[in-house]
């Protein structure tokens, strides 16, 4: 079972030390150039407002989300500790944001960003009822690259009649 929590510098501090494998290498960084170049993570305020930490029943870190709302969209931003995923706790996961998700954004729609080359995370998404809607190119602070625009859509077993 995952619990929800307010995102602390300790916790933000912990995930700029995750370090991911292989092609998800691009991922890692560390705290002192988040702060240099600003990053949401490393603001208090945005913190409070956009973030959640996911802890385990031990208190554990195990990820995290951002939700930022421009209109009546809300983009997705989630990050898992590299020690556990591929080990299928993405279900629950996403359960968990979508719940939090409806809970305080109610008619908005719900959108993420993917690397197009993270396949792993992309077939969590998609089991979780998120669509591909564009593919783009673009820089970001890690660097530039190919993405995904996906976009959750309700299963029609769950719309309320």
């Amino acid at each position: 079972m995952y619990l929800l929590s307010a995102l602390s510098e300790e916790h933000a501090k912990e995930i700029c030390d995750w370090e991911y494998k292989e092609e998800y290498r691009i991922y890692n960084t560390n705290w002192a150039t988040v702060q240099v170049q600003k990053w949401a993570i490393a603001d208090e305020l945005k913190r409070k407002l956009q973030f959640s930490a996911v802890l385990d029943d031990n208190n554990a870190l195990c990820g995290y989300f951002r939700f930022v709302e421009e209109n009546d969209r809300v983009m997705l931003g989630l990050g898992l500790d590299p020690q556990i995923c591929g080990k299928g706790i993405g279900t629950e996961l996403m359960k968990l944001i979508l719940n939090e998700f409806y809970h305080r954004y109610p008619g908005h729609t719900l959108e993420l960003e993917v690397r197009d080359f993270n396949q792993r995370a992309i077939k969590c998404y998609s089991h979780a009822g998120f669509h591909v809607v564009d593919s783009y190119s673009k820089d970001t602070l890690i660097g530039a690259g190919n993405f995904l625009l996906m976009r959750y859509v309700k299963p029609a077993s769950q719309i309320e009649r």
